[in-house]
């Protein structure tokens, strides 16, 4: 079978699940034995206000780059559309949708910032009231003139998505987003399937390490950072690693507590190596995403998860034991929680890479991704 993985490779001045997920899928399947060609652009390469006009108007769904003639060429038996946004556009999905699979990592197809969350809560107006409530609220990078393109391709509930509508199924990466999306989309074809976290690169503890945690991601208000710090106790060590719109603020912390520790952005090995030594990652996330490649990343090195409640997948990514839910705006439950993990001994890490080979492995998502790629091209021909 031939698979083209399209997608739109976020900067890496932020660090982006997503864009991790992509390749490591584009090497499960080649290991599979599928022939993979990834079709991508990338942020990286483009800047200036002739790359701001042009990616405006794509991301409004007014034409936009097509990645048809490599299609094309290349015959695939499948297309699976990660991300679209905001280099790729999206009309030539009529075309090929046949034979299209899109994975839904986060909710841009009905808001404007992707996240259903605003001003600490989780806001649903777009959907409820128009689009235009996030130009009222400058939702996509606090500009009401950004936020136009995406109110325009969000506009009357996700309707016109194309990686809903031109699709012949949508992937969901847990139970909770495919509920919210089918309520919105009935007749839609969505499948539950999360990501998968790489294998280990290194043997995962045999003894417990260090009492010390570990957040790693966006440093950005809607994943809880300004919670984490606040309300992180004095006398238990926090390794941050990440960039985003939050690191002058985390830097200032770090300087002034002798317990957080500040790495910026890292290389992803780097990471992992960190995750494997840690006593739990922190997930203190405030809007209701699934379940971030990191967790993944953690519970393969068989490094429990503290995640917050609000994360919608919650549940599912610390099942059978794996990790501790909590509520990052109350020391008292972020205390209890970071004794619970510290007491756990090896029995929480043991669950914790039992949960990453039943759920989230490269095994667990081929057996899973493969039927689905054969219901799609076998209903195409």
């Amino acid at each position: 079978m031939k698979i083209a993985l399209v997608h739109s490779f976020y900067s890496s001045s932020q660090p982006s699940g997503e864009n991790s997920a992509v390749m490591d899928q584009l090497a499960a399947l080649e290991r599979h034995g599928f022939e993979v060609r990834l079709i991508s652009r990338r942020t990286d390469d483009f800047s200036g206000p002739g790359h701001i006009l042009r990616a405006a108007s794509t991301a409004a769904g007014f034409g936009g780059p097509d990645p048809s003639a490599e299609l094309e060429a290349f015959a695939p038996d499948i297309v699976h559309v990660h991300n679209l946004f905001p280099n790729w556009g999206s009309s030539w999905l009529k075309h090929w949708g046949e034979r299209a699979v899109s994975t839904l990592h986060n909710f841009r197809p009905v808001c404007a910032n992707a996240t259903l969350w605003r001003d600490g809560s989780k806001c649903t107006e777009c959907i409820t009231h128009g689009s235009v409530r996030s130009i009222i609220h400058g939702c996509y990078r606090d500009s009401k003139i950004a936020s136009i393109p995406l109110a325009v391709s969000t506009r009357s509930a996700g309707k016109y998505s194309a990686l809903i509508h031109e699709t012949a199924a949508s992937i969901v990466l847990n139970s909770e987003a495919c509920t919210f999306y089918r309520s919105i989309f009935p007749d839609s074809d969505f499948t539950v399937l999360p990501n998968f976290g790489p294998a280990p690169t290194k043997s995962r503890l045999k003894n417990l390490p260090e009492p010390s945690f570990i957040y790693a991601g966006r440093l950005v208000a809607e994943k809880g950072v300004r919670d984490l710090l606040e309300n992180w106790p004095a006398d238990v060590v926090l390794h941050i690693y990440g960039s985003g719109d939050l690191v002058e603020y985390v830097e200032n912390v770090a300087s002034r507590k002798a317990n957080v520790y500040f790495h910026g952005a890292q290389p992803r090995e780097t990471v992992l190596n960190a995750l494997i030594s840690a006593t739990a990652l922190v997930l203190p996330s405030q809007w209701p995403e699934g379940i971030p490649t990191i967790a993944l990343e953690a519970l393969g090195s068989g490094t429990p998860v503290m995640v917050s409640a609000t994360v919608s997948a919650a549940e599912t990514i610390i099942a059978d034991g794996a990790g501790v839910i909590l509520d990052f705006t109350s020391p008292a439950s972020l205390l209890s929680a970071i004794r619970k993990v510290s007491e756990s001994g090896l029995e929480m890490r043991d669950a914790a890479y039992g949960r990453y080979q039943q759920s989230f492995s490269s095994v667990a998502w081929l057996s899973a991704i493969v039927p689905l790629y054969e219901r799609i091209a076998s209903a195409s021909t």
